[in-house]
């Protein structure tokens, strides 16, 4: 909580020690793991997503798979390396979990929607893109 406490107060380098506390203490929290890679990418000033952030990341949505922000820190990351199909995939993961047409849903759908047309597919939705790849009876 004191860690999420200095994030909140965008005190970012007091966030990133107290969540490497509980890192240590309570080592594979998921939630934790997560919050410590937040606050480690706002705390660098460089919105990168490095190799060690994402295996951090994989980890702890291996481990807990509804983590939000961890599906959405993942997403980003595979755009980042240029692997759209992937971020593609792990925010359609995280879209069901999301309150239908709220903000962040519009949001995380635009992110699927430019990677889709980066990789010269249509935007689609993700109900379209279900109901396609279900057999026909």
């Amino acid at each position: 909580m004191l860690g999420r406490s200095y994030k909140s107060l965008q005190n970012y380098s007091k966030a990133v020690e107290a969540l490497e506390t509980a890192h240590r203490l309570a080592p594979g929290q998921p939630l934790i793991v997560v919050e410590l890679v937040e606050a480690r990418l706002f705390a660098s000033g460089n919105p990168q997503v490095t190799a060690e952030m994402t295996a951090m990341l994989e980890q702890a949505v291996k481990a807990d798979p509804t983590l939000q922000k961890g599906l959405w820190l993942l997403g980003i990351a595979a755009a980042q390396a240029g692997d759209d199909r992937s971020a593609i995939e792990w925010w359609e993961r995280l879209l069901p979990q999301l309150e239908p047409g709220g903000p962040v849903t519009q949001e995380v759908s635009e992110h699927i929607a430019q990677a889709r047309g980066r990789l010269g597919e249509p935007p689609g939705t993700i109900a379209e893109s279900k109901t396609a790849a279900e057999p026909k009876t």
